[in-house]
Order: structure tokens, then sequence, then C-alpha cells
């Protein structure tokens, strides 16, 4: 395989057989039962294989980060595969891997097996969405058996804290930094050196990057209009919305639906 990136997040999962893997960092023989979770714009290719049989799982964060409170409740599971869409300062390695034991793989063939059968049978995307959640908490259960908390960077209170209150601000489409730093204990201008520091982004940026998940979240699993999208999460109007996906997504709202809208 030529090396390659993509702007999806990305999970590979190797079946059966073994290859040796190609990345920045240089060559490692992958084999049956790793795993391998990849940020976007990662790149990587795999030469010398054999029987070498993998599923790879792409997945965009914005289908997920709705409510990043109950993602965070879960060991690494936010820092492995959402922190990286929302936060300017990394988390995670670009690629992280995983040698899973006999009881993990076992474990993960079955979470996968059952999401694919709700591919062909077209179950509903709650479904589809618990089966895949459930392979991510199998993975980040695996990573904290290894690693424990030393390889993905923790945050302070302070900050959770205050990254709850503006998750919620973005709902409902108002920005409004004292509450934040009140709620979190601290000043205003502690509070945005403290978050700038652990995020690498001020946090009306953060801000308009949920506002802006909550949108994308929208349009991807609804009919409604780029407008009503827009009025929804408190845009100005459309041209105010398409500015904002220019920022943050580098296309329009409708060149965002027509690539990455699924049934």
């Amino acid at each position: 395989m030529i090396q390659h990136d993509h702007s999806f997040h990305e999970i590979v999962i190797v079946t059966a057989g073994s290859a040796m893997q190609s990345t920045a960092e240089g060559h490692e023989q992958l084999q049956e039962g790793t795993a391998l979770i990849l940020q976007p714009e990662s790149s990587h290719s795999y030469k010398r294989s054999s029987g070498f049989n993998v599923v790879n799982i792409y997945y965009l964060a914005e289908w997920f980060l709705t409510d990043v409170n109950a993602l965070r409740g879960v060991d690494h599971l936010f820092s492995l595969f959402f922190g990286s869409a929302l936060f300017e300062k990394k988390l995670a390695a670009p690629i992280v891997r995983l040698d899973l034991n006999a009881v993990e793989f076992a474990r993960l063939k079955l979470e996968l097996q059952q999401m694919i059968q709700g591919e062909q049978d077209k179950r509903s995307l709650l479904y589809r969405e618990a089966c895949f959640l459930k392979i991510l908490d199998d993975l980040a259960n695996a990573y904290g058996r290894r690693f424990g908390r030393d390889r993905t960077r923790p945050v302070r209170n302070e900050v959770i804290r205050g990254l709850e209150v503006i998750e919620r601000q973005a709902y409902k489409g108002g920005f409004h930094i004292a509450e934040v730093s009140r709620q979190a204990g601290l000043s205003i201008n502690q509070f945005e050196r403290l978050f700038r520091n652990h995020t690498g982004m001020k946090p009306i940026d953060y801000f308009q990057k949920m506002r802006l998940n909550h949108a994308c979240r929208r349009l991807l699993n609804s009919g409604a209009s780029i407008a009503e999208v827009a009025y929804e999460f408190n845009y100005s109007d459309a041209a105010h919305l398409n500015r904002y996906f220019r920022r943050f997504l580098s296309m329009t709202p409708g060149q965002y639906r027509q690539q990455y809208g699924v049934s």
C-alpha cells in the first residue's frame, strides 16, 4: 500500500497475518491483534505483507462530540480519539499502537462483527454509534492497562470545569467568559492563561469549535437547510455560518454535507 494520509481519524485492527508498517518514525512489524489509533494527517503505509487482513474504521470527531463530558468520563477515551479535533495542543501521539492480548482481541472481534452486521442490516444510527463507542471503550481500557495515565496529557480540573460550561454555552449559542471563569473558580485572566496552556487555544475559539460541531452534527443528520442550522445555533445567517466553516474546516457547509454525509 502506498504512503497515505486523510482528514478522518482512523482505527486499524489487524485481524490476520502480518505486514511491515512505514511511518515518519520508521518501520515496525504489525501482526494479528495489533490495533493502531491514528490522528488526522498521520501518514503510513504497509509492505512485505503475509496473509495480511485489516479492518479500517474511519470517523469524523464531529459525529460524536455533542456530549464531550460523557466521553471524558472514560479514562483515555477523549485524549486518544477526540482531543485532536478540539484542542490545538495534542493530548496523544499521532499514531498509537496497542498489541492486544487474546481476551482483548476476542472481545474486539465480537464488537467489530456486531458493527459490521449492523451496517449490513441497516440498523439505526443509534445502534451503529453504540457499537462504535464500545470499540473505543475497549481500546481505551486496553491502553490504560498498558500505560496507565503516563502517555496521555492530563487536563487540570479547573480547565475541565471551564470546558463543561463552554460546551453548555455552545449549544445555546452565547459565550460568556465571566461565567466560565467564575464556575472554574478563577479570575478571567487566570482561566484564559491556564486554558491556553492546556489546550493551545483561547476559550472563545474552543466555544466556536464546539458550536460548529453542533452545527456539523445537525447538517449530517437532518434535512434542515443551512439557514435553519445557522439560526438554531445563534449564527446571524447562513453567510455567518459559512465564514466559520471556512475558518475552521476550510470548506462551506454545503461542501461539508456533501463530502461527509452518511445514511
